[in-house]
Order: structure tokens, then C-alpha cells, then sequence
């Protein structure tokens, strides 16, 4: 395992933002935030993809970092969304996400530029010379089409900032090959709420999870018990929550889990397009299963 500082060791929460069709629901996002932490998550993640940071104008994205933050007023870790597929841009939100308390940052690979091997490796080396905070990578080759190889990895496990990856590739050799090259050097945090005990079982030191934001206390008991030895019932509590974090990615994330937490009482469901609320059959499906917990 890496010797580099983890911005935090656990579960934490890739919170959504609550919204209406006017704008940021703050409301919401204090209750959130606030239960969050009453249910003992780790470590909270603002402006995520689960955040639908994409279609956040700077300004909002700006006061979604600043007052979240404010708002958790250091009782967890706060881990802000700084990616985008432009350098100077995101080294601009991470130097904002550094000036309003943030513990680390997450860095998705630039998306749709087609950069080369070397360009990305530079892009991801450039924004952490200008960094005082920790960062992690964020690889999802699902949503960018991007992949980063070992290779690009082991390159930049060396960066004194670059202290972990969120990996959210469902390739558990892929995971297995980075690891590899990397785990002396690097923490390693599951991106798919499906791998966190494969992620666990292999060195891995967290997850950072789309589920948690309707049950936090559920899957930090997931972690806490495997990370204690507690292997069987880690695996019953996973396997029970199993069915429900396939629906919640049956439609596009963010999505599912806004109306799930909807159903739970918190904010109002709505998404911005391209986004689209998910159909009736499987807001019945999601219902059904949640009636079950």
C-alpha cells in the first residue's frame, strides 16, 4: 500500500445536487449533507459526475463548492470534482476548490480532445505541479472514452500530489494490472458501488459510492466489516444491496438515484437535460426493492 496520505479511507458519498427547475435546491443539500454525516459516512464528494457538474453554470458550480463545504464545516473530508477535458480550466477549479477548504480533488482523463498517450499523462502532471491538495484520478472509460493504461499510470504514481485513483472501469485485471504497477505508490478507491469488496479484497482503501447517498450507514458497514475481518458479513450485506445498485444503473447516473432519494425525502428529483427522468417500470422496480431494506 502507498505511503502517501489518503485524503480519506472508507465510504464517501458521490453526492447528488438537489435541484428544481429554478436552480440549486440548498435546502436539500444541507439536509443531505448533514444526514450524510449523522450516518457516519467517511468522506463526501461535491461537484461529481453524481453532482451533474457538467451542466452546473460556473457560477453555480463556484457557490455549490464554496457553500458545501462551508456547510460541512469539517466534520468529514470533502473531496471536490475539478476535471475537465481542458488543463487551464481544470487547474482554475481546483485552484477554487483549494481556496474554499477542500481536502483533495478528483481529476477525470480529458474526454473528447482525443489526446494522446503522453498528452494525458502531461495534462494530469501539469495540474498537480500547480497543487498544494492532494489529487485522485478519476478513470471511467464508460463515460469519457478515454482509457488509461499501466503504463500512464506508473508514470504518474511518482507525482508527490497524485496520491490515488478512483477506478471505475469494471475490469477487474485492469484493476489487478494497475495495481500492480502502482499499489506501493498509489491508493486505490472502487469507482462502481458493485466492486467495492474486489476492490477491498485486492489492497484497495475505499469506495466512492452513488448508493450511499440513500444509505451511507449501510455501505460504510460494508467496509467497516470486511476491513475488520468480518468477511461473511460484509458479503450478506453486499449481497442484500445487490439488486438495488443494479437498478440504480439501469438508466443514466445521476438519474435513478435522484428519485430514490426523492422517495426518501429528499429534494424533488429533477435532473437537466440531456438528462431525462427515468421511466415508470423502473421507478416501480426501485420502490419495490427499497420497501425491501
Amino acid at each position: 500500500m502507498s505511503h502517501k496520505t489518503a485524503p480519506f479511507y472508507g465510504v464517501c458519498t458521490a453526492l447528488v445536487t438537489p435541484m428544481t427547475k429554478d436552480g440549486v435546491d440548498y435546502g436539500t443539500l444541507k439536509e443531505l449533507i448533514d444526514w450524510q454525516i449523522e450516518q457516519n459516512v467517511d468522506a463526501l464528494l461535491i461537484c461529481g459526475t453524481t453532482g451533474e457538474a457538467s451542466t452546473l453554470s460556473s457560477k453555480e458550480r463556484q457557490e455549490v463548492v464554496a457553500r458545501g463545504i462551508e456547510m460541512v464545516d469539517g466534520r468529514v473530508p470533502v473531496i471536490v470534482g475539478c476535471g475537465t477535458n481542458a488543463t487551464t480550466t481544470t487547474m482554475a477549479w481546483c485552484h477554487h476548490a483549494t481556496a474554499c477548504g477542500a481536502d483533495g480533488v478528483l481529476v477525470i482523463t480529458p474526454y473528447y480532445n482525443k489526446g494522446t498517450q503522453n498528452g494525458i499523462v502531461k495534462h494530469f502532471l501539469t495540474v498537480a505541479d500547480t497543487l498544494t491538495l492532494p489529487m485522485i484520478l478519476y478513470h471511467v472509460p464508460s463515460r469519457t472514452g478515454v482509457t488509461l493504461n499501466a503504463k500512464q499510470i506508473d508514470e504518474m504514481a511518482n507525482h508527490p500530489r497524485i496520491v490515488a485513483i478512483k477506478e471505475a472501469d469494471t475490469s477487474i485485471d485492469r484493476l489487478a494490472d494497475e495495481m500492480a504497477v502502482a499499489g506501493d505508490r498509489l491508493h486505490f478507491y472502487a469507482g462502481n458501488d458493485s466492486l467495492a469488496i474486489p476492490t477491498l479484497s485486492m489492497g484497495g482503501i475505499g469506495l466512492i459510492s452513488v448508493i450511499s447517498n440513500i444509505l451511507p450507514q449501510e455501505m460504510g458497514d460494508i467496509l467497516r466489516l470486511y476491513q475488520q475481518g468480518k468477511t461473511t458479513e460484509s458479503l450478506t450485506l453486499a449481497r442484500k444491496l445487490l439488486p438495488l445498485v443494479r437498478l440504480l444503473f439501469l438508466d443514466t447516473n445521476p438519474a435513478p438515484i435522484k428519485y430514490a432519494l426523492h422517495q426518501c425525502g429528499f429534494g424533488t428529483g429533477y435532473l437537466r437535460l440531456p438528462l431525462a427522468e427515468i421511466d415508470e417500470g423502473l421507478k416501480k422496480k426501485i420502490c419495490e426493492e427499497l420497501a425491501l431494506l
